[in-house]
């Protein structure tokens, strides 16, 4: 058996040793590895039953051993963001869900200790004024449960921190879970926590407002994976106002989840508008080693092109970009733009065409007007 663990930062040597007493008998390999999320479509929300042990389940295994906790600590200088923390105010509140889970299992005694009910019961403790009233709001920085709860407000990834955090103290095994397509069939960047009860998995999104939402594909991702996306969006958060703690976060996300194709875009774009190209050029292709069809790096390529003039090269790009995602109205933009100027006024006009369909009457249209009808 080989036991791959997901981590590249020498502060996690301990873990390493650690391992090797535990698992004496097997290899440790060093390397990473994470989902290709373009395949996320034909994921189950099940765990591989293979017999092996991949970087994400070996993670979920070290972050239940306290002693292995503290290795995080050094490396990131705080707890892990769905931990209970320390402030007052958070003991009070987890001591107020703590005796609302026992009077509820106290008036409930048919009901299934770790039931769907109960899960019902903790969404609305948490989403509701009787309990800790948290709001939705996509504004919000990235937090840690203290602040969660001093906030009382969140985006997907707050939401699933908190309840990742109360529904295993209610004895549920949660999992933090990926949205790929939503109830309308759009593409968001989007997590919600899910729990599995009674053979079914069931969504917790109060950023849909709503318990359970039948979102079109949706896919389980690991806590190593949920962790990376914590560092990747205060990176995105502090690149304004802080641009070396922002590459420092970015290394943080990807020395946990290193082939993670938003985490290297994110990265690049970052670096493109710090005039550095040639790193910016590398990481949208190191995403694209990782995800050849990952639209959002295909686009950024597209733009490198545009901009260098290669507006034939650049086109390549768009149209591989809309291949992945047809209705996404920038991509469709840019390659009018790239196909008049390379010259293929046919082909820009086709693509104009689908793009009225999408958005028509917009003054954008009547912008491109003149691209399409250059001599």
């Amino acid at each position: 058996m080989v036991l791959r663990l997901g981590f590249n930062n020498s502060e996690l040597i301990p873990v390493y040793e650690e391992l090797s007493r535990n698992f004496p008998q097997q290899r440790i390999d060093l390397g990473a590895t994470s989902l290709d999320y373009t395949q996320m479509g034909t994921r189950s929300l099940a765990k591989a039953n293979d017999g092996r042990i991949d970087s994400a389940e070996l993670f979920e295994a070290l972050v239940s051993n306290p002693k292995l906790h503290a290795v995080y600590r050094r490396f990131a200088s705080e707890p892990l963001p769905w931990e209970a923390g320390t402030q007052p105010a958070t003991q009070t509140f987890l001591r107020r869900f703590d005796g609302m889970v026992a009077r509820w299992r106290k008036e409930h005694p048919q009901e299934p200790r770790t039931g769907e009910a109960l899960v019902r019961e903790i969404y609305g403790f948490v989403t509701l004024g009787t309990g800790l009233g948290m709001r939705a709001d996509e504004s919000a920085p990235e937090m840690n449960i203290d602040q969660i709860v001093a906030q009382g407000r969140g985006d997907c990834t707050e939401f699933t921190k908190i309840f990742l955090l109360l529904l295993s103290r209610a004895g549920y095994s949660p999992f933090p879970v990926w949205v790929r397509k939503d109830l309308r069939g759009a593409e968001p960047i989007h997590i919600v926590a899910a729990v599995e009860v009674g053979g079914k998995n069931l969504l917790l999104d109060p950023v849909y407002g709503s318990f359970n939402p039948l979102h079109l594909s949706v896919s389980r991702i690991s806590l190593r994976e949920f962790l990376a996306w914590h560092w990747n969006n205060k990176a995105l958060e502090v690149q304004q106002r802080s641009p070396d703690r922002a590459l420092q976060y970015f290394a943080r996300a990807l020395s946990i989840d290193p082939n993670n194709p938003h985490f290297l875009t994110n990265r690049g774009i970052f670096r493109l508008k710090r005039g550095e190209l040639a790193l910016a050029i590398g990481n949208f292709k190191a995403a694209l080693r990782e995800s050849p069809n990952f639209h959002p790096a295909l686009f950024q390529m597209g733009n490198v092109e545009f901009d260098e003039e290669n507006y034939l090269e650049a086109a390549d790009f768009y149209r591989q970009a809309v291949a992945q995602s047809p209705r996404r109205e920038v991509y469709l933009h840019n390659l009018v733009l790239a196909n008049s100027l390379g010259g293929d006024r046919a082909s820009a006009k086709r693509v104009f065409q689908e793009l009225c369909k999408i958005m028509p009457a917009q003054p954008e249209l009547l912008k491109m007007l003149p691209y399409l009808n250059q001599d």
